[in-house]
């Protein structure tokens, strides 16, 4: 999980994160910064249970066309 307006760190390193950890699923949260739990505890549920139950990430259309 990643706030899109998260500075510490970038939000881009997490595409790196993504890169190198086998298993890893990138998510990012739009319009939040690095404390999605309290920021967005909702869709931050959301994504780790989804996570967890294996079932296929959503990934809004936004996020495809910014390259997210």
């Amino acid at each position: 999980m990643w706030g899109t307006l998260d500075i510490v760190p970038l939000a881009r390193q997490g595409r790196r994160f993504e890169r190198l950890i086998p298993g890893a699923e990138l998510r990012y949260i739009r319009g939040i910064g690095h404390v999605p739990m309290s920021d967005a505890p909702e869709e931050l549920a959301k994504a780790i249970t989804e996570f967890a139950l294996g079932r296929p990430r959503s990934r809004p259309a936004a996020h495809a066309a910014a390259g997210w």
